[in-house]
């Protein structure tokens, strides 16, 4: 075998050069850093895993539809200008989607989280800590977005200073001005911090119930919008199974590319519909 010319070693075609060059730039949009994670990565934070993980995480949802948008252009211009384009839709319209479920699900996560950061407060106060030992204590021993501020607290109530802005600035919770607000009612009521402690965390344990009911409820709808986002799909295999060749139709010419993004463009406003649809009964529950 004769051996190869420099330019026969490592040839790109020039709509293969511009995947990579959408390749690479969608995976530098999805890795670079949002504005709030690094504001918050010049300023000292807690000691939580769940804190760190917030710091460090690259994502926001702009990022992921770009990056979508990018990784799908980059396998569509292996077949031409116009697959990309309806591949950069479909692939922006994917990762709205998965991002709006992982958004969902963490927010889940961090509340359940908080709740169990307030029983654990109620618990030590009712054990008979002080509120600054109780807070301290809550806080070095829990993982959640509540866990800064009650150290914070703890070391401010040791010094005789107001909890309340420490609780409020340096825990990423709705749950922290609840129990700022119950602190200083505390103080100025006499009111049994433990009993409003456990009050607080039972409202919270209600939401999360009525979160997880709510869930059940919307399941069948979400499980219906993928069956149909998924349903041109399979009627491109049937297509192919049957020596149709849709596949071949739909990127080898200007009149099925047009055909393809117009599919793709009323699919994805379909999914973001419901998606939205979804999302505001969530919201009304």
């Amino acid at each position: 075998m004769g051996a190869l010319g420099d330019s026969q070693l490592w040839t790109l075609s020039d709509n293969r050069m511009w995947a990579l060059v959408a390749a690479l730039g969608a995976c530098a949009i999805a890795l670079w850093p949002g504005r709030t994670v690094r504001a918050a990565a010049r300023r000292p934070r807690a000691r939580s895993l769940l804190s760190t993980a917030r710091l460090t995480r690259p994502h926001t949802k702009r990022a992921a539809i770009v990056a979508g948008a990018g990784l799908g252009a980059a396998g569509g211009l292996f077949a031409g200008p116009l697959p990309a384009l309806a591949l950069a839709i479909a692939g922006s319209t994917a990762a709205q989607a998965i991002f709006g479920a992982l958004q969902a699900r963490s927010l889940g996560a961090r509340r359940a989280a908080d709740v169990e950061t307030l029983q654990s407060l109620a618990d030590e106060l009712r054990a008979g800590q002080d509120i600054a030992a109780a807070m301290t204590v809550a806080g070095d021993s829990a993982d959640s977005a509540l866990a800064p501020g009650l150290r914070a607290a703890g070391a401010a109530v040791r010094f005789g200073a107001d909890p309340g802005p420490l609780l409020t600035t340096e825990s990423d919770s709705p749950h922290a001005t609840r129990l700022a607000a119950l602190y200083s009612l505390a103080q100025a009521r006499g009111v049994p911090l433990a009993d409003a402690v456990d009050d607080l965390a039972a409202l919270g344990r209600a939401q999360l119930a009525a979160e997880r009911r709510m869930r059940s409820l919307l399941a069948g709808p979400n499980a219906t919008a993928v069956l149909l986002c998924l349903l041109p799909v399979f009627g491109l295999v049937m297509g192919e199974a049957i020596g149709a060749s849709p596949i071949a139709y739909l990127t080898g010419s200007i009149g099925g590319g047009l055909v393809l993004i117009a599919g793709v463009v009323l699919a994805s406003v379909g999914a973001l519909w419901t998606q939205a649809l979804v999302a505001r009964a969530r919201g009304a529950g």
